[in-house]
């Protein structure tokens, strides 16, 4: 902890021990008082339960104004149970445990209050270590409501300085506390904004508009109403997905929308009312939400209907699923409801019809001459119009299907395959065989092994969303002298981490680590894998291309302020990345706090009066095992 910060913290302590935040009135607060700047006005970065990437949201990101310090306090009386520091994830943080059987948490923090910082510090001496989780007993940092427990900061993966606040119920999950707390604090009278409806078929006989294909439409806008003019017709079973968000007054950030409905006529079909969730069901933000949507680059598409084997709590399951199914010549008027917490609403209507039409739409296939792509659980086929025969031949299992298209347009015909009946061996089209790349069906409720000559993959218990047809396959680049493996299709998502071990035909030194390869091969990523042999075993959550490569170079180090009260370095490494960081005077090691997104280690004393003095030793190794020195005498 630098000086300013300790004087700075030290100060504070001592003028809040006059008085707390915790005895004023006429706040509406509730049991639990906003942690920073209470009873006045605060702006939002981020609410309970937005949709992030691969999960939900925990809790308030409260802005600080671009910079770190803000003094944070106890939300409630209690003890901490629980302190973290990290490089990634919340950073530093600490968890409040309370009578109710409630905690709360405080992320990104810049540092401690003096007492918990001492002891921290000193643990981190102690086992050598920056990196730390301690678990302190029940009656040693006790604090009453409004006392001073930190400062808010920009530490683990925070994007920019803020403090994220939780709070939990007595099973450790998150509630959303604007649903009952800090209408004070937080001042919204904004509707959400809607964006785009999507219409997504949810079988192989689903039709939008003729095509077995998913519609997005950006609805007119008058105030908080919006409206769809144009005519939808629909065949088989629909989804209907919003991409939404909402704002608040004074800031342009854009948040979650807690609250949707879909109705059908004056039926509510759908209610979700996002208040709380479970960290075990984090991934499944993963089938909330449109995953392949979001790796085709088109955002978070909250669905309106509730996929197979989705656990999630906050649905009103008495409804029903929420897929829409018309009957031939029938139509209905549909309504889609969005709130936020504070009551806020706004309006979308629509009209579906359940007509069968065949779709003017041209379509020109990108290969010639077909076109193989997937959607969901089926395999679409799709050929020029002119060239095609009345019917293509598919091969699986030993036997052959003759495939009559499942519909066509003015200048294409589509044959579907559903992956439900089987996955395809081969296919024959137009003159051309294709062959396919399926090697294994796995259920999504069982645990399974695949082994080949140059992959073994194994898949855990409900590592699947759903039934899975695997893709594998091995090829060489010579262009790049680099073995690929393409492990599965990297727009279906997994619930959990699968164990790879590739088997390359090349040999690789110590330093070789798998790596994925980025979209057109114009990044990698390092994703570990441990040596045993020939082979490389790796854990991961996604699908995707992945390569062996050898990292040879070591570390960085550049020094930036080195001296007898402070020591300051830049570490980087640009392939494996960095793995441990030690330092030195006279042989005793020396805590350096490390912010990896500045990529800057600090020196934090055990005793801030005694100077360095001796010779100074770095050593920095990266995750391929290459090492960096740096010595200097002080």
């Amino acid at each position: 902890m630098n000086i300013f910060f300790r004087l700075t913290l030290i100060i504070s302590f001592t003028l809040i021990s006059l008085g707390t935040f915790g005895q004023s009135n006429g706040s509406s607060e509730g049991p639990y008082l906003f942690p920073m700047n209470p009873h006045n006005r605060n702006y939002l970065a981020g609410t309970m339960g937005e949709l992030r990437s691969t999960h939900f949201h925990g809790g308030l990101d409260i802005k600080t104004g671009g910079v770190e310090g803000w003094d944070v306090y106890a939300a409630a009386d209690g003890y901490v149970s629980r302190i973290k520091v990290s490089t990634s994830g919340y950073g530093n943080v600490l968890y409040l445990n309370h009578a109710n059987g409630y905690s709360t948490v405080y992320a990104h923090l810049s540092e401690f209050g003096p007492e918990i910082a001492e002891w921290v510090r000193k643990k981190q001496y102690e086992q050598k270590t920056f990196e730390i989780e301690l678990f302190p007993e029940a009656n040693q940092f006790k604090f009453n409501k409004g006392e001073l427990i930190a400062l808010s900061g920009n530490s683990g993966s925070s994007s920019g300085p803020h403090l994220h606040f939780e709070i939990r119920d007595e099973k450790e999950r998150p509630i959303n506390p604007l649903f009952n707390y800090y209408k004070n604090e937080i001042v919204d009278d904004i509707p959400p904004t809607l964006y785009e409806i999507a219409f997504e078929p949810l079988s192989k006989d689903s039709r939008i508009n003729g095509l077995y294909k998913r519609l997005e439409v950006r609805p007119s806008r008058r105030g908080n109403e919006y409206v769809i003019n144009e005519n939808i017709n629909i065949e088989g079973p629909v989804g209907i997905e919003v991409k939404a968000f909402d704002k608040f007054n004074g800031i342009p950030n854009q948040n979650g929308v807690p609250i949707v409905q879909l109705l059908e006529g004056e039926k509510t079909i759908f209610d979700q009312s996002l208040n709380y969730f479970s960290f075990a069901d984090q991934r499944d933000i993963l089938i909330h939400t449109n995953y392949e949507a979001k790796v085709n680059g088109g955002g978070m598409f909250n669905k309106l209907y509730i996929e197979d084997d989705n656990p999630l709590p906050f649905y009103d399951r008495g409804l029903g699923k929420g897929a829409i199914q018309l009957g031939n010549g029938s139509t209905k008027n549909y309504k889609i409801i969005l709130k936020d917490a504070y009551g806020n609403a706004s309006v979308a209507t629509f009209n579906l019809s359940g007509e069968k039409v065949n779709s003017s739409a041209t379509y020109t296939p990108t290969e010639v001459p077909y076109e193989i792509t997937r959607k969901r659980n089926n395999l679409i086929i799709s050929t020029p119009r002119t060239e095609s025969p009345d019917s293509i031949t598919v091969f699986s299992g030993f036997q052959k299907h003759y495939e009559t298209p499942a519909y066509e347009t003015s200048n294409a015909k589509f044959y579907l395959w559903d992956l439900n009946w089987g996955a395809p061996d081969s296919a024959h089209i137009n003159g051309s065989s294709h062959v396919f790349n399926f090697v294994a069906t796995i259920p999504n409720r069982t645990s399974y092994k695949f082994f080949s000559k140059t992959a073994d993959i194994s898949f855990p218990y409900r590592s699947c969303f759903d039934t899975l047809q695997l893709e594998y396959f091995y090829k060489y680049d010579s262009a790049n002298s680099m073995e690929e493996f393409h492990v599965g299709d990297e727009k279906i998502p997994l619930r959990k981490s699968i164990a790879v071990t590739l088997k390359p035909k090349n040999k690789y030194s110590d330093k070789a680590g798998v790596y994925r390869i980025g979209k057109n091969g114009r990044w990698y990523s390092y994703e570990g894998g441990k040596k045993t042999g020939d082979a490389f075993t790796f854990y991961t959550r996604y699908f995707g291309d992945f390569t062996i490569k050898e990292d040879n170079d070591p570390p960085a180090i550049k020094p930036i302020t080195v001296n007898q009260n402070s020591l300051r370095f830049v570490i980087d490494d640009d392939m494996s990345g960095i793995d441990t960081y030690n330092l030195y005077i006279n042989g005793e090691w020396v805590l350096m706090k490390y912010d990896y997104k500045k990529k800057v280690i600090e020196s934090e004393k055990l005793n801030p009066n005694i100077p360095f003095k001796g010779k100074l030793l770095l050593k920095v190794t990266d995750n391929a095992g290459n090492l960096k020195e740096y010595s200097t005498n002080l």
